[in-house]
C-alpha cells in the first residue's frame, strides 16, 4: 500500500468519516466513511484498495432531510478497524485523538477476549475493566459530538484513559500467562 493511498484514506476519514465505538452487541471499534450516492466511486476505490471495508446498510437521507439523494456508507469493524487505524495514524489530523483512543479500546477488548477464550474457567476479568470500557465509550461520544468540535475532551484526560486501558490490557495478559502456567 502506497503512502499516498494511506494519506488519501486518512483525509477521507478526517473529512467524511467516523471513528467510533458502536453499541450493537458486541461493543466494537468502527471506522466508517460516508458519501452521497452520486459519489460512490470514492467508496468503491476505498473498498478495492482497503479490502477490510464492507458496505453498510445506511438508510438515512444524510444530513439534509429534504435531499433526494441517499448516503452510502462503508465500514470496517473490530480488528479490521484497528488495522486500518494503525496504517492511517501518521496521516490523520482531525481524528487522531479518536484513533488513539479506539486503538487502546480494541487492544483492551482483544486481551479480555483472549483471556476468556484460553484460560478463564468462568472467572470475571473485573469491574475495573467494565468501568474502563464504559469510560472509553463515553469519551468517544464526547469527542464525536458535532456541536463540540473534534476534540472537546482535555488531552490529559484522554491520554490518562489510554494509559489506563493499556495498563489493564497488560494486567489481563499477565493474569492469562499465570493461569495458563497452572
Amino acid at each position: 500500500m502506497k503512502a499516498t493511498e494511506k494519506a488519501y484514506l486518512a483525509g477521507l476519514i478526517d473529512g467524511e468519516g467516523s471513528i467510533m465505538i458502536c453499541n450493537p452487541f458486541p461493543l466494537q471499534l468502527v471506522v466508517s466513511i460516508s458519501q452521497d450516492e452520486r459519489r460512490v466511486s470514492v467508496l468503491d476505490w476505498v473498498k478495492e484498495v482497503f479490502v477490510m471495508f464492507k458496505d453498510y446498510n445506511h438508510t438515512s437521507s444524510g444530513y439534509d432531510p429534504n435531499s433526494d439523494s441517499k448516503v452510502k456508507m462503508i465500514a470496517a469493524k473490530g480488528l479490521d478497524a484497528k488495522k486500518i487505524i494503525l496504517k492511517m495514524l501518521p496521516y490523520l489530523i482531525l481524528k487522531k485523538p479518536q484513533a488513539r483512543l479506539g486503538i487502546a479500546f480494541q487492544i483492551l477488548k482483544t486481551e479480555r477476549r483472549n483471556f476468556y477464550r484460553h484460560v478463564s474457567n468462568g472467572e470475571r476479568v473485573d469491574k475495573e475493566y467494565d468501568n474502563l470500557i464504559a469510560s472509553v465509550q463515553t469519551m468517544m461520544k464526547k469527542m464525536n459530538h458535532r456541536g463540540n468540535g473534534y476534540a472537546p475532551v482535555a488531552e490529559t484526560e484522554r491520554e490518562n484513559l489510554i494509559s489506563r486501558c493499556r495498563a489493564k490490557a497488560q494486567e489481563i495478559r499477565e493474569r492469562q500467562s499465570t493461569l495458563a502456567g497452572l
